[in-house]
């Protein structure tokens, strides 16, 4: 029998200094996920690369001194560049570390503020859905050579549509919450090995409580 991984990502441990968080890690074998919810400090793309223990990169990790969320979708420029930055320095230092992938969230159709997180959002729109779909793809597209060229995968995580984010029309302001989107993007980069989904279930489980699909499904 193969042996077991698993992993625990550094929100587990979010009132613990990361030192002990990644001591606890390094003694038990356990892989350790450092992911959003870190404050961004001096040093820690060193304190990823030099952590003792197994690791993964997960999305908003390391956190820039000034905050903004993450969207592979935005119509914004600087949005756009900042996202696309980091999730290049995302693969890079998966790449340096031998992680294997480096895993980000699907995009929003339009630009949450850091402060809405896990919050309402304030659901204006000045963009079509599709607009910011294709601007999703471009932007995958053009991740996924670096990706190649790093020896690393990109995953794409789907994201959550809570009912107080669901907009009056039934819609939703987040990307690849629902099935038939999740299905769309894997087809859509189904070639190669640097294309992947990170199917987080606690996410899909929400979402289909909100938009009243079957999880199973």
């Amino acid at each position: 029998m193969a042996p077991i991984t698993f992993a625990v990502s550094s929100t587990a441990f979010r009132r613990l200094p990361l030192e002990e968080a990644i001591r606890i890690c390094a003694a038990e074998g356990w892989i350790l996920e450092f992911s959003s919810g870190l404050a961004a400090a001096e040093g820690m793309r060193s304190t990823f690369l030099q952590a003792p223990c197994k690791k993964l990169i997960h999305n908003y990790f390391p956190a820039p001194r000034d905050p903004f969320v993450l969207n592979l979708a935005s119509l914004n420029p600087e949005v756009q560049r900042r996202t696309f930055d980091h999730a290049v320095e995302g693969l890079r230092l998966a790449s340096e570390a031998r992680c294997g992938f480096y895993s980000i969230h699907a995009g929003f159709c339009l630009d949450p503020d850091p402060q809405e997180l896990g919050k309402p959002f304030a659901l204006s729109f000045t963009h079509t859905r599709e607009e910011h779909w294709q601007q999703f793809l471009i932007t995958i597209e053009k991740l996924i050579p670096i990706a190649e060229q790093l020896g690393v995968g990109l995953a794409i995580e789907n994201n959550v549509l809570a009912r107080f984010n669901l907009t009056d029309q039934g819609g939703s302001p987040t990307l690849c919450a629902e099935s038939g989107e999740i299905l769309a993007l894997c087809r859509h980069f189904h070639r190669g090995n640097s294309f992947g989904l990170l199917l987080d279930t606690a996410h899909l489980k929400v979402s289909a409580g909100t938009l009243g699909f079957d999880v199973e499904d």
